[in-house]
């Protein structure tokens, strides 16, 4: 990576090694392993907005890492990986899943950049957890409530798949039934529960041809019931909000992190709903689903007792994030009517510049933030750009438009990453299983950064 990609490239305002930028980039890192080297890699990928306000994404390593995987080489890999590109103090959040090597990667991490006084906010906003990867554990959760359910319906599509004459069987009773469906019942992996919603959608639509598969073929035992589809449907029902959740909060090209709260509240108020209902299966369904303490914190946080506490704690965080930026922008907000106040000052108080500038800091920082918080809410829009809003308002809002180019930048998930693994399958080959891991980093680097150029 590191011979092929020039020094001085720099694109779509970014230049991390040898660049000045003001704004703060958002990393999110994982750990692949190439099956057919049996090598470790470990992928960081860069995400930032850039002067011109567009999201923007680069895959910074993608470096064979050592045994063993443990967080104290994961750490050393990271630090050396910012320090390389001169990003070290410019890192508001790492984005990481839920395994404990990343979270004692981030221990030691946060330590080190602490003690440099290198985050912002002392870290509060430092260690993001994976929002598909906490969407997962909940529906997993749920799911193995009725794996019988699902079970059978797999077992089914499998048999269908199993053979050509089977296909074929099958597709001609789906003809004399008259059945209409531009899919067809798919497999999934039962890992991924994604995929096990998408098994479960298609094949609701034939579930009467396999029924009278069935009654013409006699070796067909595992026919799901009229009880297992009517949970499917159910099951459906529930998995889609999931679904289309981790669809929203998995994306790289646009901002996530401002959708992020909206697709919980929906969850919420999903098992809020399902919690209650009549069929037993479903609420027992949500009842594990609502084990987990990020679901119990966003409840917590606008309901009971204990809101105030949750609700201060994000003021403190805000008002904190904008005393800090503004104690860094303080000397581009200069006063005039005070100029001449404070050079009669200066020749009696040598502090007086000093006082000065503390007092247009904060006239400042109460004005933007008071009049930002008390104007009206912008109304709500299908397609509406949170970029291209705060770009717009900018000149009006530079504490606060500085605050959101930064934090809008961080991801909900850490799909970005895990993509790039599709291409490092490709790059690694059973062809090319010998091909060192730099040459591999070098190929799959420049390839993202040629992509996003384009």
């Amino acid at each position: 990576m590191l011979k092929l990609i020039s020094p001085g490239f720099d694109h779509g305002n970014l230049s991390l090694r040898y660049g000045k930028n003001s704004f703060l980039y958002m990393n999110m890192a994982k750990l692949w392993k190439a099956t057919n080297q049996r090598l470790g890699y470990l992928c960081v990928t860069c995400h930032f907005i850039g002067k011109t306000w567009k999201m923007q994404k680069r895959i910074l390593r993608f470096c064979m890492m050592e045994t063993p995987h443990n967080g104290f080489r994961m750490y050393n890999v990271m630090l050396k990986s910012l320090q390389y590109w001169n990003i070290e103090d410019k890192i508001c959040s790492i984005t990481l899943d839920n395994a404990s090597v990343n979270g004692k990667m981030m221990e030691y991490l946060r330590e080190n950049l602490t003690k440099k006084q290198m985050l912002i906010c002392e870290g509060e906003l430092f260690h993001i957890r994976c929002g598909a990867h906490v969407l997962n554990l909940i529906v997993q959760d749920g799911l193995f409530v009725k794996k019988g359910s699902v079970d059978n319906i797999r077992d089914g599509v499998k048999y269908v798949k199993s053979s050509q004459t089977r296909e074929e069987l099958f597709g001609e009773i789906v003809k004399q039934l008259g059945i209409i469906c531009e899919k067809e019942p798919s497999l999934d992996v039962a890992t991924r529960w994604n995929s096990t919603y998408l098994m479960i959608d298609s094949a609701l639509p034939y579930w009467e041809a396999f029924d009278e598969l069935a009654k013409q073929d006699l070796q067909f035992k595992y026919a799901p019931s009229a009880e297992d589809w009517k949970m499917a449907e159910a099951i459906r029902s529930l998995l889609k909000i999931f679904y289309e959740a981790t669809k929203v909060v998995s994306g790289s090209s646009y901002p996530t992190a401002n959708r992020y709260f909206h697709e919980m509240w929906s969850i919420k108020l999903l098992l809020e709903k399902q919690a209650k209902n009549k069929n037993k299966d479903i609420s027992t369904m949500v009842c594990e689903m609502y084990k987990y303490e990020f679901v119990k914190f966003r409840i917590k946080q606008a309901f009971g007792g204990s809101a105030k506490e949750h609700l201060e704690k994000v003021v403190m965080i805000m008002k904190s994030l904008f005393e800090e930026y503004s104690r860094k922008m303080g000397d581009s907000f200069p006063d005039p009517s005070e100029e001449v106040e404070d050079e009669l000052e200066e020749i009696d108080n040598p502090l007086a510049d000093w006082e000065a500038h503390l007092r247009v800091q904060k006239k400042q920082t109460t004005n933007e933030l008071d009049r930002y918080l008390s104007e009206d809410l912008f109304p709500q829009e299908k397609n509406f750009d949170i970029l291209e809003w705060w770009e717009m308002h900018s000149p009006k809002y530079p504490v606060l438009s500085h605050i959101a180019r930064d934090v809008l930048a961080i991801q909900a998930s850490t799909v970005a990453s895990e993509s790039s693994f599709s291409a490092g399958g490709r790059t690694i080959s059973d062809h090319r299983n010998r091909i060192k891991s730099d040459t591999v980093e070098a190929l799959i680097c420049l390839q993202d950064w040629i992509k996003a150029a384009e």
